[in-house]
């Protein structure tokens, strides 16, 4: 062989040793290239990884790989929310970075998911590039030599990155907060009496802010114009929120508007 000693690791996979040469890059999706790390599957880390001035991990890390794919293709900084790759699933921290997470099997994966393992030491975790009926295709850093290869699927079931790394779920990209479709009251309702119930529905928001405004003030919605005020709600009940408002005046003509704010952005009704 003209293997030098040094360049010989063994893979969690089983795939054949190869020559490891740290840093040569493995593949590449969405124009962001994966690396060599060396041995592969090791612990071994060779500096510290940056985007612009952003923090994305150890060289080259499966998470690493993650988390520089998306800062760079969604501009999101989901670093400070995990540790280890398992950490992706045992963690709750998502909604805080924008992400949400689903257990294998329980919706399809998409482009751009990142599937989690909590196999292992420290699991692993890799980005969803393309779906078929059967398969899924991924591309990742430290587990083999091909950073970009397919694992089985049937229905919405992901396989295994290897035999003893099963896949436990999906992280995947928030939605940005639909835009909210106001209930109650009515379209130019009139003789309303106090105090009066305002009412919206939201399939993904965390957070509102209701304004109010006077006709009288009205120059289009603006956080200037009339009451506004933020508030978080926990009263959805049937998906319904609401805020009572309980010293309106007599007489006076009112608009209303509500914002919907998630953690991967907010949308405004006008």
């Amino acid at each position: 062989s003209d293997f030098n000693p040094g360049e010989i690791y063994g893979q969690p996979n089983g795939i054949e040793n190869r020559a490891c040469n740290v840093g040569t890059q493995s593949g590449s999706f969405n124009g962001v290239p994966a690396y060599m790390n060396c041995p592969i599957g090791s612990s071994n880390t060779y500096g510290d990884s940056y985007v612009g001035s952003v923090y994305v991990g150890k060289k080259w890390q499966c998470v690493e790989y993650v988390q520089r794919y998306y800062k760079i293709v969604y501009n999101l900084n989901i670093k400070p929310a995990f540790g280890n790759a398992n950490t992706y699933w045992t963690n709750n921290n998502h909604s805080s970075v924008g992400l949400q997470k689903f257990a294998n099997g329980s919706v399809a994966p998409q482009v751009g998911d990142i599937l989690v393992s909590t196999s292992g030491s420290f699991g692993h975790v890799a980005i969803v590039t393309g779906v078929t009926s059967s398969t899924v295709s991924i591309i990742d850093q430290n587990f083999s030599s091909t950073s970009q290869r397919n694992i089985t699927r049937s229905g919405n079931t992901i396989g295994n990155f290897s035999s003893g790394y099963s896949v436990a779920g999906l992280v995947r990209k928030m939605a940005p907060a639909t835009t909210p479709t106001l209930v109650l009251p009515a379209q130019n309702a009139t003789n309303l009496l106090a105090p009066i119930n305002f009412s919206w529905t939201c399939p993904n928001g965390t957070e509102y802010r209701i304004q109010i405004i006077e006709s009288t003030k009205f120059q289009g919605f603006s956080s200037l114009n009339g009451f506004s005020g933020t508030m978080a709600y926990n009263n959805n009940i049937g998906n319904i929120l609401s805020f009572i408002w309980t010293n309106p005046t007599k007489g006076k003509t009112y608009y209303w508007t509500v914002r919907a704010n998630n953690s991967a952005g907010q949308s405004q009704f006008a």
